[in-house]
């Protein structure tokens, strides 16, 4: 949930600055936050046991809920999805008007967040070690937020107050780029550096 408040408001300042256009609307940023980031975030604290727990040192009274290599992460996560997505929203903003271009960059973040919330799962096993299907909660929440973003997407009566315009599906290629390109960051990082964020994740 940091890392995708933080792309945000990365995204935000970028496109303010560099086109001088907001490339989120306010209620759109409330739906990211409060409907698809708790969403996917109650489903996380269920995640079954990995199976290799006993294997790492006891973690330290000291150690806060952030540590710095949690930091790390999250700083290096929304900084790709803030870039990722203002590229999305600066492309769309010279081929289409505001309002599609403002929809193309909201479903990228949300695309992102249903795929970072599989990256979450563990910060150094890919998602192929932990098994897709094996935290059904989280499955079923992101099934349950694509059934919702596609209401949001192309339910008439909702397109005024989210400002969204229905997206051709090719379109949905587009929204998927940046959430697809940190999902492979990420994977590769696991495979080559799984311990690169783990900086006093256990001493403190």
């Amino acid at each position: 949930m940091l890392t995708t408040c933080f792309g945000e408001l990365l995204v935000l300042l970028l496109s303010v600055f560099f086109i001088g256009q907001a490339a989120l609307v306010p209620l759109q940023i409330l739906w990211i936050n409060l409907v698809t980031g708790a969403l996917m975030a109650i489903p996380l604290g269920l995640e079954p046991r990995v199976g290799d727990e006993l294997k790492h040192p006891p973690r330290s009274s000291r150690v806060g809920l952030l540590f710095p290599g949690m930091i790390l992460r999250v700083i290096f996560l929304s900084s790709m999805l803030g870039i990722g997505s203002f590229m999305v929203f600066a492309w769309a903003y010279r081929h289409y008007d505001i309002h599609e271009a403002r929809t193309l960059t909201f479903c990228a973040i949300v695309i992102f967040e249903w795929l970072v919330a599989f990256n979450a799962r563990s910060d150094q096993h890919t998602i192929f070690k932990l098994g897709f299907f094996k935290n059904r909660p989280l499955f079923l929440a992101v099934m349950m937020g694509v059934v919702l973003q596609m209401i949001v997407i192309y339910v008439p009566f909702l397109h005024d107050p989210f400002d969204t315009v229905p997206l051709k599906p090719w379109e949905w290629g587009i929204a998927l780029l940046p959430g697809l390109g940190i999902f492979l960051i990420e994977t590769a990082r696991k495979l080559i550096a799984p311990t690169l964020f783990h900086y006093k994740k256990w001493t403190g």
